[in-house]
């Protein structure tokens, strides 16, 4: 019975192992085929900008199969297709993650700038109403209204996709509106300093004595 079941067993082993070596007779033109899509859809996605390094690992995996292949090493080229179609799969995975976490950063310091912006007019318009004059702000007011344009163009770069170039404008436009405010403050304060309240108005009579009573 023992004999039996190591014949049988051996039988079967022999057959998988025939059908294994047939199977790697012919190159695996499908597979190959299958990983060169998953590769170009990682490029299509964006791993090239946002996930160079594991594209990079697909592609060599790609390479290597074709090394195989040309060698006529069917089941190592069949195991390097299949390595370089996982490993495509993960670029565009990573490129995908990528692109998010940029978009999320483009449009957080998008926000930010905006904030300090309006903080620094909010500045101006009340140092007006306290009759600070205009010209006060005629160096201040220009630096604004380019971050203002800077910002709008940052806004503009984000909605045709350019992520990154995106989330570098708009970091530059933040760290300069950050410091916006405090130098509007600082503006106003020099020139309260120098026109105290009371200055310059005419100094107050003094009151009249009144007339002495008669005894």
């Amino acid at each position: 019975m023992a004999d039996l079941l190591r014949r049988t067993l051996a039988r079967t082993l022999a057959l998988s192992t025939a059908l294994l070596l047939c199977s790697c007779e012919q190159p695996p033109d499908k597979e190959l085929a299958a990983a060169e899509r998953q590769v170009e859809q990682a490029r299509k996605a964006g791993a090239a900008q946002y996930a160079p390094a594991r594209l990079q690992e697909a592609e060599a995996a790609m390479q290597d199969a074709h090394r195989k292949i040309a060698e006529k090493d069917y089941r190592g080229a069949l195991s390097s297709a299949s390595d370089a179609a996982d490993k495509a799969r993960g670029a565009a995975t990573a490129a995908a993650a990528a692109r998010a976490l940029t978009r999320g950063a483009a449009e957080l310091a998008q926000a930010e700038a905006r904030i300090a912006l309006d903080e620094a007019a909010k500045v101006k318009a009340e140092a007006i109403r306290a009759k600070v004059p205009e010209a006060t702000f005629e160096e201040l007011d220009p630096r604004a209204q380019k971050l203002t344009q800077d910002l709008e163009a940052a806004v503009a770069t984000l909605k045709r996709g350019e992520l990154i170039e995106a989330q570098k404008a708009a970091v530059a436009v933040k760290t300069e509106a950050l410091a916006l405010p405090g130098q509007y403050r600082r503006v106003v304060e020099a020139w309260q300093a120098a026109h105290p309240k009371g200055r310059g108005r005419a100094p107050a009579k003094p009151a009249a004595k009144a007339p002495a009573r008669k005894r």
